[in-house]
């Protein structure tokens, strides 16, 4: 589809733009300011943002991760096992007012060679540098662990916004976990990336460089190294929604496992109360496409609202069918557009557009997508189609346009509305 065309570019922008590892220009490696603090009962003050359930300890059983706003760009992580160990870190994040990124807590993953996840959070300061700091568990607490050696910035980072071209990509041979930290520079002329990997091995219980390369790569080669490549990172979790429809709450993990200039991946996975697992896997050029949940049709359980391409924008709903996640096709999108596609989408770059969900006097499942023009112009127009759910699909109803004043106009709030999305 024609959204899909100028995604990578735009995403490679930040990448092209920089200079050489060999000599990066106002690119510090900012202090990690991280601690290790004994568990304490959070403060009345402190706001969670963000709950986690994940095995952190290595004993196979769920812990749980909860990340709280102390004020001031100050946030405490928080971990409580299974069996009620407690440990908590502080650390201080200047979060930019322009990102993807809904929290510092970028998500849990097994990166090094001992069982139990470690918890990835950004430590982003004023310039907007993207280190990441990593808490580990170890003797009973929550500690910090030493990044990999690397052929340019020093600490974690994985292709992160202004983190540039250095990326990690983890792999498991013969029983052993590596990571290649790889400093890479795109040279326009020849479409080639170059630069440095440098390779560690977990042993002994911390990564222990082997070995440094010059590396020249195309670019289907050189993607694993410019961001993340590894294990799946956790990134939310629910058990208070019921997919399924039966009436039973069921559990939502969702992942991703592939994060490059060239596209982001992930993995979706719901687990019913009667134990039944359904995967879906997709690609999106969002950070963190996941919307919410909320019922959006005429069928019982709740869907995924996805938001997978950033034109205006471009949503996606996956929907549970006969035990597995499956693509909602989309409603009439306009006069023009009549629906039945696998993407919802929206007005491109000269429309706004609202979809507001509702539910008749009789029962049935409507929604309204309305679109009106982005630019402040002489004369505004809305243009409204309402479809209805009707035997397992949206069925346009009727269409029509409204001349729109400008108070009207400027108070159009494009999105979603007519649902409370649960978000994990």
């Amino acid at each position: 589809m024609t959204a899909r065309r100028g995604i990578a570019v735009s995403l490679l922008l930040p990448l092209a733009a920089c200079s050489s590892p060999s000599t990066p220009q106002g690119t510090a490696s900012p202090a990690a300011p991280v601690s290790s603090t004994p568990a304490a009962p959070p403060t009345a003050s402190a706001d969670v943002m963000k709950t986690l359930r994940t095995d952190v300890d290595g004993d196979g059983a769920d812990d749980t991760v909860e990340l709280s706003s102390l004020g001031s760009d100050h946030y405490r992580l928080a971990v409580t096992t299974a069996e009620g160990t407690a440990s908590a870190v502080e650390f201080t994040s200047m979060v930019p007012e322009f990102t993807d990124y809904p929290s510092p807590l970028y998500g849990a993953v097994t990166l090094d060679g001992r069982k139990g996840s470690e918890l990835v959070v950004h430590l982003w300061d004023a310039r907007e540098n993207a280190l990441l700091g990593v808490y580990t568990w170890r003797s009973g607490a929550l500690v910090a662990e030493k990044a990999p050696a690397s052929p340019w910035l020093k600490g974690w980072y994985f292709g992160n916004e202004l983190a540039q071209v250095q990326g990690s990509r983890f792999f498991d041979s013969r029983g052993r976990r590596y990571v290649d930290v790889a400093a890479l520079v795109e040279k326009d002329s020849s479409q080639r990336w170059v630069g440095k990997i440098t390779r560690s091995v977990w042993t002994q219980d911390r990564w222990v460089k082997t070995s440094t390369r010059s590396v020249r790569l195309t670019h289907g080669k050189a993607a694993p190294y410019l961001g993340y490549s590894g294990p799946p990172i956790l990134l939310g979790v629910t058990g208070a929604a019921d997919i399924d429809g039966d009436g039973a709450p069921d559990e939502l993990r969702y992942y991703r496992y592939r994060h490059n200039p060239y596209g982001n991946a992930y993995r979706f996975e719901v687990t019913t109360a009667r134990g039944e697992v359904a995967t879906r896997k997709l690609p999106a050029e969002r950070l963190d496409p996941l919307l919410g949940l909320a019922e959006l049709d005429g069928e019982t359980g709740n869907d995924l609202l996805l938001r997978t391409y950033s034109e205006d924008p471009i949503w996606q709903v996956l929907t549970w069918r006969k035990g597995a996640l499956v693509d909602e096709l989309s409603p009439a999108m306009s006069i023009e557009d009549p629906g039945g596609e696998k993407f919802w989408v929206g007005g491109g770059d000269e429309r706004l557009t609202m979809l507001t969900f509702s539910t008749a006097e009789d029962g049935s499942r409507h929604v309204l997508v309305a679109r009106t023009n982005r630019e402040d112009t002489d004369e505004y127009i809305g243009v409204y189609v309402e479809s209805v759910w009707r035997a397992g699909t949206w069925t346009p109803l009727s269409a029509w346009t409204k001349n729109l004043s400008k108070a009207e106009w400027e108070s159009f709030d494009r999105g979603v509305h007519g649902v409370e999305l649960l978000k994990p």
